[in-house]
């Protein structure tokens, strides 16, 4: 079981339930922990400036209500040593979302929680973080702007699992999943290896590896889309999640996943067909 506790919920409260799923239940346990652990400090130089978020504004009050840094690893120490007496796992997840003050107005209410791709940069140096403490023996599952570009080298690491949303919300929904395995699949052929395992037997060396990639790398920098990302003005309906921007959005009205399927088919006179017609 994964327990995934609300923002500012209290850290013995956290330490009873997982004693309870772990002692009462006899359940492998995962909880789920907030970037906040990271420190504001830390947090908001990654995020400000490092990513040039400088507009995000977190309160006092968010990181108050959490659980820090040292009562945190108190409580993982103890749910070990009682997960050990039941012959269980345990493990921790990183990480929740990002509680923060609403600046930007586009939703009702004076907060607002960062998921996706703004939070992965601090969520793989918590990760990093936190695995130094525990001399990367501590089991970690991931779930913060995991997508394509990233998944194979957050497992390298050494997380599993890892899960993804934000980017199933993007054109091509539950599709995407295709191109992260054939990324993965790749990235463990090509290191020469036959599976998850062994991919992950080097994770102390690419784990700090990665936690400096991300800090530097412009895919999770605000000005990525220096001209913007395309945006559709029709309607998101229930079952319309295939609608491609490139395609909506083209002044010269060309179809490109038409031709980009011919090229993938090895079919370059189809494609030039295409956009001629």
């Amino acid at each position: 079981v994964t327990l995934s506790t609300m923002h500012g919920c209290p850290p013995e409260e956290i330490q009873k339930i997982g004693k309870y799923l772990l002692e009462s239940q006899n359940l492998h346990t995962t909880i789920k922990l907030n970037p906040t652990l990271l420190g504001k400090e830390d947090l908001l130089d990654i995020l400000q400036n490092k990513m040039g978020f400088d507009y995000i504004n977190i309160p006092d009050s968010v990181f108050e209500a959490d659980t820090n840094w040292d009562t945190a690893l108190g409580i993982i120490r103890k749910l070990q040593l009682t997960a050990e007496k039941q012959s269980l796992h345990f493990g921790i997840k990183l990480s929740n979302t990002l509680a923060m003050k609403n600046v930007l107005q586009r939703l009702p209410g004076n907060e607002v929680y960062m998921s996706g791709r703004a939070l992965c940069p601090i969520t793989v140096n918590l990760f990093h973080k936190i695995q130094e403490e525990f001399n990367y023996e501590l089991l970690v599952s991931y779930s913060a702007g995991a997508d394509a570009y990233n998944t194979a080298d957050i497992i390298a690491s050494g997380a599993l699992p890892v899960t993804t949303a934000t980017d199933l919300l993007k054109p091509g929904g539950y599709g995407r999943f295709a191109d992260v395995l054939d990324k993965l699949e790749e990235s463990i052929v090509n290191s020469g290896f036959t599976s998850l395992d062994e991919y992950q037997k080097n994770a102390r060396k690419h784990l700090p590896e990665l936690a400096e990639k991300v800090l530097n790398d412009s895919w999770y920098k605000k000005d990525r889309a220096k001209h913007g990302l395309p945006k559709l003005d029709s309607e998101l309906k229930d079952f319309d999640c295939i609608t491609a921007p490139c395609l909506k959005t083209c002044p010269a009205e060309q179809s490109p996943p038409a031709y980009i399927r011919r090229i993938s088919q090895g079919n370059l006179h189809a494609a030039f067909s295409s956009i001629l017609r």
